[in-house]
């Protein structure tokens, strides 16, 4: 038997101990403050994605489907595009297209990086895709 002592400590304790173990009262066990939606993974696991130095942002917009370039030197692989605003950024998508078809033409949000390749290539930014969830951020 664990002996109890009673008390305001003890009701103190009580009360944190309850707190903590409830995870509507917690985000403790969510990695980096990240809320508990179901995000699927895309590239997060990726070294090359993980070694990029732009930091990993949350956008939340419209997914539609366009035109890759195509050419010499052309970026392939930039089937999606993520509408945010009145703009819209081409979204990198080789051998991961699965991920992003059936979300086309729905509000998703993504944890990404977005990479310029204006000075590099010219092909200007595109998102790489860490993560996406189905449905917004919540603010």
């Amino acid at each position: 038997m664990i002996p109890f002592r009673v008390g305001k400590r003890a009701a103190a304790a009580l009360i944190l101990a309850a707190a903590c173990s409830s995870p509507e009262c917690s985000n403790a066990s969510t990695p980096n403050g990240r809320s508990e939606r179901r995000w699927t993974a895309v590239f997060e696991k990726e070294t090359w994605y993980r070694d990029r130095t732009e930091a990993e942002q949350v956008f939340t917009g419209v997914l539609v489907r366009r035109t890759s370039p195509r050419g010499p030197g052309a970026r392939l692989g930039l089937t999606y595009a993520l509408q945010v605003g009145t703009g819209e950024l081409p979204i990198y998508a080789a051998r991961v297209e699965q991920s992003f078809e059936r979300y086309v033409g729905q509000t998703i949000t993504v944890r990404g990086k977005v990479v310029d390749f204006s000075a590099a290539e010219g092909s200007g930014k595109e998102l790489w895709v860490g993560g996406l969830s189905a449905s917004p951020m919540s603010p």
